[in-house]
């Protein structure tokens, strides 16, 4: 099988809005903000035990910083990536060529990636998990990029499932890998 598609990097950080908050990183750098936020407004409370006005003003700015804290971090690895998209895991390019050379076992098809930049053979068995969601196919694999393919690049439902039934049917999840680092 064989096609082209456009990945743009409006479409990289859309996919990293939707799945950043799944991963197990995320989670913990969330956790450990907000034990920080927590542990400086037991802090006030000691200095401003007096003056309870300035302490019930910092309790709400602090409960207002742990409510929107999420949102903060999802637009800080947002910005991360806009800085330098090159830098990041994904590969954006204008024109992206997908080949799957299929041989007797799947266990020994090649899926060629070409770009105006580089060029990538990437063997079935560096394939990590194929991740499917409404709107993107997100392949991970042991090489330093990942592919992301918006499926709105697909001619049709029947292309798209003959790309992913080239794949091993292990390899396709429909959870988000929370152990993926997006930097």
């Amino acid at each position: 099988m064989n096609f082209n598609y456009t990945l743009t990097s409006e479409e990289c950080l859309e996919f990293i809005k939707e799945n950043i908050p799944k991963t197990k990183y995320f989670s913990i750098e969330l956790l450990a903000n907000r034990t920080v936020f927590v542990l400086l407004l037991f802090l006030f409370y000691n200095f401003f035990t007096n003056d309870i006005f300035y302490f019930i003003i910092l309790v709400i700015i602090i409960v207002i910083i742990i409510l929107l804290l999420k949102k903060v971090l999802i637009l800080s690895h947002c910005r991360r990536f806009k800085i330098s998209p090159q830098n990041s895991s994904f590969i954006t390019s204008k024109n992206i060529s997908l080949e799957i050379i299929s041989t007797d076992k799947i266990d020994t098809n090649i899926l060629n990636l070409k770009t105006d930049y580089e060029s990538i053979s990437i063997p079935f068995t560096k394939i990590y998990s194929i991740f499917i969601s409404s709107k993107y196919i997100f392949i991970t694999s042991s090489i330093s990029k990942n592919i992301l393919i918006p499926t709105t690049e697909f001619k049709s439902e029947q292309q798209q499932n003959t790309f992913l039934n080239s794949f091993n049917k292990s390899m396709l999840t429909k959870n988000f890998p929370n152990t993926y680092k997006f930097f």
